[in-house]
C-alpha cells in the first residue's frame, strides 16, 4: 500500500484497503499541494480529486499537477520534437529493407516445398516446433 495513490474528498482522513482486506485509516495532513507545474508524489501521500497523475518513466516516480484551462497555452507535445524529413528518410529505409528481405525469401524455398522434395527420398521433414510437441 505504500506506494499507492490516494484520492480524497474534503475530510480529515482517507481510508485504504490493503492486500489482506484491512483497512487502514491515513490522516490527509499528508495531503498533495497541486500546482501547474509536475511536482513529485511521495508514496502514501494522499491527492486530491481531478489532478493529472503521470508515472514519469526516466524517474519512475509518480508525479503530479492541475489539470491545464483552456485559456492555457498548450506545452510541447513528444510529436512536436520530431523531425519530419528524418521521419520520410526513416519510412524509406523501411521500404528498402522489406526488399531486401523479399530478396532473401527469394532464394530460399518454402517449407512447403521442401517437405515435397524430401517425401521422394522418404525423409521426413519436421520443424522445430513440430520437434518440441512431440
Amino acid at each position: 500500500y505504500s506506494n499507492d495513490l490516494i484520492a480524497v474528498e474534503d475530510s480529515s482522513e482517507a481510508s485504504v484497503s490493503d492486500d489482506n482486506g484491512d483497512v487502514i485509516t491515513e490522516s490527509t495532513a499528508d495531503v498533495f499541494i497541486p500546482t501547474a507545474e509536475w511536482q513529485e508524489v511521495r508514496p502514501g501521500q494522499a491527492i486530491p480529486k481531478g489532478l493529472h497523475v503521470r508515472i514519469n518513466m526516466e524517474t519512475g516516480k509518480k508525479e503530479a499537477r492541475l489539470l491545464p484551462t483552456e485559456g492555457e497555452e498548450r506545452k510541447e507535445s513528444p510529436l512536436d520534437r520530431i523531425d519530419h524529413e528524418e521521419l520520410k528518410e526513416a519510412l524509406k529505409k523501411i521500404k528498402n529493407d522489406i526488399k531486401a528481405e523479399e530478396a532473401v525469401q527469394a532464394k530460399f524455398r518454402s517449407m512447403d516445398e521442401l517437405k515435397e522434395h524430401m517425401k521422394d527420398l522418404e525423409v521426413k521433414v519436421e520443424t522445430d516446433v513440430e520437434v518440441m510437441r512431440k
